[in-house]
């Protein structure tokens, strides 16, 4: 009996023992589980505190935020305001600019009142001894100035070819309606055109009064020839020419000689050629109120409206007014909010006229070739104003 009591003893003992180890390990288990939640506990107060840092640093920034947004808009009706100032006193002074041009052009037109009506110069002022001149190398070195002013201030051979291209399809045309007849360049200076005329295929010469301007050009093995542009007109025959061309010559010629010129070369033209005449565009009013004075041989400006009159009366029909070389700052300007497009174009717009006019072909329709973007306008990008031809200082009757 003893035995049985203490095996069952023995056996408690075990049961004990095995529970003992069973809670044992379940508190081992639990203190792990406690340990684990802890750790959340503390990443989570951490990852808490920082979301608040975040949320504390976001705030901060919106509150400036909207401190700059206030500041803007302040700024911005400020600078509305100064805007309006600005355009008021710009339209102001742009008034005031065109009269000056006004007044300036009434006094070049002054000026050269007594060569075009009587062709005799002014009296000699006291002091004055250039009408009676004895220096042999003045007119030469009036040549060699004029040469050295135009290569600095009209820009690369490059440069000029490039704008002169967009009257290539009108010359091409009247060479083919006046059977291939030969171009003639009034005041050719380096040869630019000459040379473009002789890459498309059309025989010309060229003729100026600056041994200076023409010397590189004649060893290129350019037809140039030193002379008067008028003596050169009244050489040709009648009907020989197809193009004649004139660049930036009219504005250094008193107005009775541009007359002269433009009714020669009508008749030196035969029916389907053309007069081209280039000069600066005085609409433009930086160009009207200063480029154009940077020359000292320009006479006075030659406005659109003269010259499309003066063709037209002297037989020409059609005439074409071609508006070229807009200022490099003028896709700017139009770019800029609030800046108004019409003061754009006054100061930046074309800085170049071209007429071209055609002499009428017996019962045949006025020709119609289109040019570069538009009937009217062509070479839509490019810089300064430039006098390519040099003064004609020896112009005859």
């Amino acid at each position: 009996m003893a035995k049985r009591a203490s095996r069952s003893v023995a056996r408690i003992d075990d049961a004990l023992s095995e529970l003992r180890q069973h809670v044992d390990d379940a508190l081992s288990e639990l203190r792990q589980h406690v340990d684990g939640l802890q750790q959340n506990i503390e990443r989570t107060t951490d990852h808490t505190n920082r979301l608040q840092v975040g949320f504390e640093k976001q705030s901060d920034d919106l509150l400036e935020a909207f401190d700059r947004v206030q500041s803007a808009d302040v700024a911005v009706e400020r600078a509305t305001a100064e805007r309006t100032t600005l355009r008021r006193e710009l339209s102001l002074r742009l008034d005031a600019l065109e009269l000056a041009v006004r007044n300036m052009t009434a006094r070049l037109a002054g000026a050269g009142r007594g060569a075009e009506t009587g062709g005799h110069a002014p009296p000699a002022l006291p002091g004055d001894t250039s009408a009676a001149d004895t220096d042999p190398d003045h007119a030469a070195f009036l040549d060699r100035f004029y040469r050295a002013f135009e290569d600095r201030h009209r820009g690369s051979e490059e440069k000029i070819m490039r704008r002169l291209r967009v009257y290539l399809p009108v010359v091409k045309e009247a060479s083919a309606r006046t059977g291939g007849r030969p171009a003639l360049d009034l005041g050719c200076g380096r040869g630019e055109w000459l040379t473009l005329l002789r890459e498309a295929g059309i025989t010309a010469t060229g003729v100026d009064s600056n041994p200076e301007q023409i010397a590189d050009a004649i060893e290129r093995g350019l037809d140039i020839r030193l002379g008067d542009v008028l003596a050169a007109l009244d050489e040709a025959e009648d009907g020989s020419l197809s193009v004649i061309t004139a660049h930036h010559v009219v504005e250094h010629l008193p107005f009775d000689l541009v007359v002269r010129l433009v009714r020669r070369a009508f008749r030196a033209l035969a029916p389907g050629g053309v007069l081209i005449v280039e000069t600066p565009n005085t609409s433009n009013v930086l160009v009207g109120a200063t480029t154009f004075f940077t020359d000292p041989t320009h006479l006075k400006p030659m406005p659109e409206h003269i010259l499309g009159v003066l063709f037209e009366t002297a037989g020409y029909a059609p005439v074409r007014l071609m508006h070229l070389n807009p200022h490099e700052r003028l896709e700017d300007a139009l770019a800029r909010p609030g800046f108004d497009a019409e003061v754009a174009h006054l100061l930046y717009g074309p800085q170049d006229l071209g007429v071209v006019g055609t002499k009428p072909e017996p019962m045949d329709a006025p020709f119609d070739v289109a040019l570069g973007g538009g009937p009217l306008d062509g070479n839509p990008v490019d810089g300064n104003p430039v006098d390519r031809g040099s003064p004609d200082r020896g112009g005859g009757a």
